[in-house]
C-alpha cells in the first residue's frame, strides 16, 4: 500500500522510505497500524506530517520525499505507541536522514503489544460490590524526584462484581478497589456511582471500603502485579468488607502566641501518601468536622485505615486558603499534626497553630558578569511534600536586592528544602545555565548557622539568626559518547549526571538525550563528585529510585567536576534489564 497517498509532493522529488511493523515476541506483521512520518524543519512546527495504515502484510511506504531528516511513530489498538529508534519509555525516535533521490529500504519498527486483567471484587457475603471503582495504581517517580503512585487505568465492576483494565502497557503495578476516603464524602461518593452507571435506580447503595491485591489496606504490604507483553491476567479477585469499622481522630487546636485555643479553625484532612491524596476528597466542615471553640477539640469521624495529615487554618479574614507551597498571608496561622489510624482511635493530637513568620536572609558570592542578586529568587519548598514544580513560580517578596539581602515572608513552621532561582531572560529558571556554559549553584547555605544545603531547614515558627546562602559560578563539563557492548555509539538515548553522595538533592541531577553520534555535553556542572549513568529501557523519572541507583552502582561512570574542568569520558549503555 502507499501510505503516503493524496499527501502533497513536490516535482523532482523522488527518495522514499519503507519497512514493516512487527509485533514484539512473535515478529507477526502488524496491520491497520497507523505510521505518521514527520520531517525535521526549521520552522517550530516544520511541515506537517504525513500519515497512513500499514497493510495486510505490516508493509508501509512513503514515496515521492524531499531530502531531509524524518522521524517515523507507529501506533496501533493494543499496543504501545513506538518511535523509529526509540531507546527509552516516551523518549525520541532516531531520526532518518534521506538524501536527494535516495531509497530506505527494510525499515522495521517492533511493537510491544499491551496486557489485560481481570477479576471479581466480592463483599464477605461472596456476594458482587456492584459500582465500585477499580485501579491500576504504577510506582513511580515525578520530576521533583518524589516518589508516588500514578493512576494507570481505572473503571467500575459491573452488576456481577467483574472489572477488566485492557491495553495496559506491561510493567509492575498494584491493583486497588474501592476508595481511600470515607467520613463526610461518603454519601457523595455512593450518590456518585449510582448516576449514569446503568443500574437504573434498582440498586441499593453500599461503601464497602477499599483494599490494595491481596486484601491490605496498606499499598506498603500490598503486592504487585507484574502485566506481560500480550497476555491476559485473570481471576485477580478481591474481597472487600461488607462494613468496614471505621474509626476517629481526636485532639485539640492550640495557638501557640496564647497557649488557649482559636476562636474559629478551618480543618482539612489528606492522605499523606503521594498519589492516594488526589483520591480522597477531604474534609472541610460538615458534620465530621467537629470544633469546640471552648475547648480547641477537635473530632473527625468515619475514618477508614490510612496515614493522613490534619490541618488547621487560622484567618482573621474568612476566605479560603492558598494551598502547596503558597506563603500564609497577613493575619493567618496554621499548623499540622499527623495520624496514623491502624485499627484503633487515634487519641490526643495536637495541632499547634502559630503566625506567618518571616525569615530574613542574604545572597553572597559571585555571580556572572551579566547577572545580578535582583535577578535571582529564594523560596523555600516542604521537604516532606513538595510539589511537582514548586520553582516554576517567581513571589517578588523573595527577591534579593542589589545588595544580596533578602526577606521570605509568610513562612509557616516545618521543615524546608532552599532553593534559588534565576530570571535570566525574564524568565524563571531553577540553577538553569546561563550563558557561556555558566550556571550559578548554592556553594553554602545555612540557617542560624546550621547546615541546611545536605539537610532539611527545621523552622520552628520563630526567628533568632539569618538565612545565608553563597553562591558560586562553574564552568564545569563534561562531555562524551554513549557506546554499547560492541562500542558502538548508542544514539537518542538519556544520560544522566547523578550526584555520587547526596543523591537526595535532586537539584543536582542533569538530563541530556544523546545526539545521532551518541554523543552529549553537561555544562555548567556543580563542583563535586558525579556518576553517569544511561539506560537502556527506562521509564520517566526512574534514576531517583534510589534502588535503582545502588543497583546500577558499579556500571555508572564517576567523575570528579571542579569550577572550571572540562572532561570526555565514554559511558556504557546499561541494557535492558542489565541493573541487577
Amino acid at each position: 500500500m502507499q501510505a503516503a497517498a493524496g499527501a502533497a509532493r513536490q516535482q523532482n522529488t523522488n527518495g522514499s522510505i519503507n519497512g514493516v511493523v512487527l509485533r514484539v515476541g512473535s515478529g507477526q506483521p502488524v496491520s491497520g497500524a497507523r505510521v505518521t512520518l514527520s520531517r525535521q524543519g526549521s520552522g517550530p512546527l516544520g511541515p506537517a506530517p504525513t500519515a497512513g495504515v500499514t497493510d495486510a502484510k505490516g508493509m508501509f511506504a512513503f514515496p515521492a520525499l524531499d531530502e531531509g531528516a524524518y522521524s517515523i511513530r507507529v501506533e496501533s489498538d493494543g499496543y504501545v505507541p513506538q518511535n523509529h529508534g526509540q531507546r527509552f519509555t516516551e523518549g525520541p525516535g532516531t531520526p532518518i536522514r534521506l538524501t536527494a533521490g535516495q531509497e530506505v529500504r527494510d525499515v522495521a519498527i517492533s511493537l510491544t503489544p499491551a496486557g489485560n486483567i481481570s477479576g471479581r471484587i466480592r463483599d464477605t457475603f461472596d456476594q458482587p460490590v456492584v459500582n465500585i471503582p477499580v485501579r491500576l495504581l504504577r510506582y513511580s517517580y515525578n520530576v521533583a524526584g518524589q516518589r508516588t503512585y500514578e493512576s494507570a487505568g481505572s473503571v467500575q465492576t459491573n452488576d456481577r462484581g467483574e472489572y477488566r483494565i485492557y491495553w495496559v502497557t506491561p510493567g509492575r503495578y498494584f491493583l486497588m478497589a474501592g476508595r481511600p476516603s470515607s467520613g463526610g464524602d461518603a454519601l457523595l461518593a455512593m450518590i456518585a456511582q449510582t448516576i449514569g452507571d446503568g443500574a437504573n435506580g434498582n440498586e441499593v447503595p453500599v461503601y464497602p471500603g477499599y483494599a490494595f491485591y491481596p486484601g491490605v489496606t496498606d499499598i506498603s504490604s500490598a503486592r504487585a502485579i507484574e502485566i506481560q507483553p500480550g497476555l491476559d491476567l485473570a481471576a485477580i479477585d478481591l474481597t472487600l468488607t461488607s462494613k468496614p469499622r471505621a474509626f476517629r481522630i481526636r485532639g485539640r487546636v492550640v495557638d501557640s502566641r496564647t497557649g488557649q485555643p482559636p476562636p474559629k479553625v478551618n480543618i482539612t484532612l489528606s492522605i499523606r501518601t503521594p498519589g492516594l491524596d488526589a483520591l480522597n476528597q477531604g474534609f472541610n466542615g460538615g458534620p465530621v468536622n467537629h470544633y469546640d471553640s471552648a475547648t480547641g477539640a477537635i473530632e473527625i469521624r468515619d475514618l477508614l485505615p490510612g496515614d493522613y495529615l490534619v490541618t488547621a487554618m487560622v484567618q482573621d479574614h474568612w476566605v479560603a486558603a492558598g494551598g502547596g507551597d503558597e506563603p500564609l498571608r497577613s493575619g493567618e496561622s496554621a499548623g499540622t499534626a499527623v495520624a496514623v489510624v491502624s485499627d484503633s482511635d487515634v487519641d490526643g493530637i495536637v495541632v499547634t497553630v502559630a503566625p506567618a513568620a518571616s525569615i530574613p536572609g542574604r545572597v553572597d558570592g559571585q555571580l556572572p558578569a551579566s547577572m545580578t542578586f535582583d535577578r535571582l529568587s529564594v523560596q523555600l519548598v516542604s521537604a516532606n511534600s513538595p510539589a511537582p514544580m514548586p520553582y516554576m513560580k517567581f513571589k517578588p517578596d523573595s527577591a534579593p536586592k542589589p545588595d544580596g539581602t533578602f526577606q521570605l515572608t509568610g513562612i509557616a513552621a516545618g521543615e524546608y528544602l532552599v532553593r534559588v532561582l534565576s530570571r535570566a531572560g525574564g524568565g524563571n529558571a531553577l540553577i538553569n545555565p546561563l550563558g557561556g556554559g555558566e550556571t550559578i549553584y548554592i556553594k553554602e547555605a545555612r540557617f542560624e548557622g546550621v547546615d541546611i544545603l545536605n539537610a532539611p531547614l527545621h523552622f520552628p515558627g520563630s526567628v533568632s539568626g539569618t538565612l545565608d546562602i553563597v553562591i558560586g559560578v562553574s564552568g564545569g563539563q563534561v562531555s562524551g559518547v554513549v557506546a554499547d557492548g560492541r562500542s558502538q555509539p548508542v544514539p537518542v538515548i538519556q544520560v544522566v549526571l547523578v550526584p555520587d553522595r547526596a543523591r537526595d538533592r535532586t537539584e543536582l541531577y542533569r538530563v541530556r538525550t544523546t545526539d545521532e553520534n551518541g554523543r552529549f555535553t553537561f555544562a555548567g556542572i556543580a563542583p563535586g563528585d558525579y556518576k553517569i549513568f544511561s539506560w537502556e529501557g527506562i521509564e520517566p523519572y526512574a534514576y531517583f529510585d534510589p534502588d535503582l541507583l545502588a543497583r546500577s552502582d558499579t556500571r555508572g561512570r564517576a567523575v570528579h567536576v571542579t569550577e572550571s574542568s572540562q572532561e570526555t569520558i565514554e559511558v556504557k549503555i546499561i541494557p535492558a534489564g542489565g541493573a541487577q
